[in-house]
């Protein structure tokens, strides 16, 4: 890896021209969109919950350029799927967003319904008596992440997101059964008097019984109670003296906010989990064997297959290319589309390098599986195509 001389300003708006353009992508089948078609960030599907007795949906968003893609991506967990614009539109964004930019791997988001939140979510109700949370386990166990994991090309790798209510049950599942999530980002976990003392005698348990804790737990808290504060702190200083191998428990205090684990704490959350992955724009690599390297080191860390960021791959590409490097860039480019066969910005590339070579009809080739990918492109590549010598 090596740092290069900053992007010319032509080549950092065409690369950031095609990042937005390739944001578009869909399968070949794809056509224009028109004018009155809808907007999606995701698709439900149903749920005929034996465990439960109830019928539950969920709601999945994949990542950009999911289709075709030779990728398992790991999963995101949000527990409060139903809430379309206090939690999992801005889930998604944030999600989307970080994707896109590389600043953690791409993910596949599922929104699970949040029918009835204090039988579920948490082991006890306001007056003390049995909740429902064992069932729920067993629901997202036995139900939820096997229909996920069937249906969906999934990496071995889970996360948990659990706002107000769920807070409790993420600690409650990180604490009672660790292995169903890799990782937590809660809210707010000490916010229910009753299930705090249970939280509080589960993590003496724990702490006292296990040799070691492989997870990440990154709690979000504030708010008016002093309380669930003040246990937030006792918690983590449970866990400091446990001092349990491979437990990463980061703390999020937020002074003077309500209970809401609004997108900026999930953005934060997810950026801590991956502080390895996160590369600048002046991060780039000298050849695939680099980038594989690289991928190949951070998935041993996390303990499955990360695949090479497609918009680090491009930025590696536009380096060697300012550098006359033209066969490293192609090798790389040639990993690139066999790793994302719907996004633009390799097949671009390639035909741009044909062109340079003198390779018309491949370039052709390449700039008309462009508009395959995003139809949108048409007038535009179309007029590039024109422009080519002999045309």
């Amino acid at each position: 890896m090596t740092n290069t001389r900053p992007f010319s300003k032509l080549r950092a708006i065409m690369f950031f021209l095609f990042i937005h353009l390739a944001s578009a992508a869909a399968p070949p089948t794809a056509v224009a969109q028109q004018d009155g078609d809808p907007v999606s960030i995701g698709t439900y599907r149903v749920i005929e919950s034996k465990v439960l007795g109830e019928t539950r949906r969920l709601l999945i968003s994949l990542p950009r350029g999911y289709e075709g893609s030779a990728i398992d991506y790991p999963v995101v967990y949000h527990t409060y799927g139903n809430y379309l614009s206090g939690y999992y539109a801005p889930a998604y964004a944030a999600i989307e967003a970080l994707g896109n930019e590389a600043q953690i791997p791409q993910m596949i988001l599922v929104g699970i319904d949040n029918i009835d939140r204090y039988r579920d979510l948490r082991p006890l109700q306001h007056n003390g008596e049995q909740a429902g949370i064992e069932a729920y386990t067993e629901f997202l166990a036995t139900e939820v992440i096997p229909f996920v994991e069937e249906n969906f090309r999934t990496a071995e790798y889970r996360i948990l997101v659990g706002p107000q209510a769920a807070g409790v049950f993420g600690l409650h599942t990180l604490l009672d059964k660790p292995d169903l999530f890799d990782a937590f980002i809660l809210d707010n976990p000490f916010s229910s008097a009753p299930n705090s003392e249970v939280l509080r005698a589960k993590a003496e348990e724990v702490f006292a019984a296990s040799s070691e804790l492989k997870k990440f737990c990154f709690l979000t808290f504030g708010g008016e109670s002093a309380d669930g504060i003040q246990q937030v702190y006792r918690f983590a200083a449970q866990a400091e003296a446990a001092a349990l191998p491979g437990f990463n428990l980061q703390l999020n205090h937020l002074q003077g906010e309500v209970d809401f684990l609004h997108p900026g704490a999930l953005s934060v959350g997810l950026k801590r989990l991956f502080p390895g992955y996160h590369l600048s724009r002046e991060d780039t690599f000298h050849s695939l064997a680099d980038i594989e390297h690289f991928y190949g080191t951070i998935s041993l860390d996390y303990g499955f297959k990360i695949a090479p960021s497609e918009i680090v791959m491009t930025f590696s590409v536009d380096a060697l290319r300012e550098q006359g490097k033209v066969d490293p860039a192609l090798e790389i480019l040639r990993r690139q589309v066999a790793l994302y066969p719907n996004m633009v910005n390799g097949f671009w590339r390639l035909a741009d390098i044909a062109t340079d070579r003198g390779e018309v009809d491949e370039a052709i080739g390449y700039y008309k599986r462009c508009v395959e990918i995003n139809p949108s492109m048409a007038n535009f590549v179309n007029r590039r195509i024109a422009a080519l010598p002999g045309k």
